[in-house]
């Protein structure tokens, strides 16, 4: 999954809750330079096998609706509830 959405600089919606993420080993830069992304749904992601954790790089700081239930990606990411 490294670089899937690499450059996809019109995506603004994005929803990988229903992505089966358990043997992934390679996350990074999965969604670098997608600057206009607005919402962004990772509920479900399981990230224990993913050996990288630079997933998230987005040019601009703009805001962006960040949904996820993994606890790992919320501390990685410093992401507060």
């Amino acid at each position: 999954m490294a670089g899937m959405f690499q450059f996809c600089k019109a995506l603004e919606i994005i929803d990988l809750s229903n992505f089966n993420t358990i043997n992934v080993k390679n996350m990074s830069f999965m969604f670098n330079k997608c600057d206009n992304i607005k919402y962004l749904n990772l509920n479900n992601f399981i990230t224990m096998n993913c050996e990288t954790n630079y997933m998230l790089s987005f040019e601009n700081k703009h805001e962006c609706l960040f949904i996820t239930n993994n606890e790992n990606l919320l501390k990685l990411y410093s992401i507060s509830l």
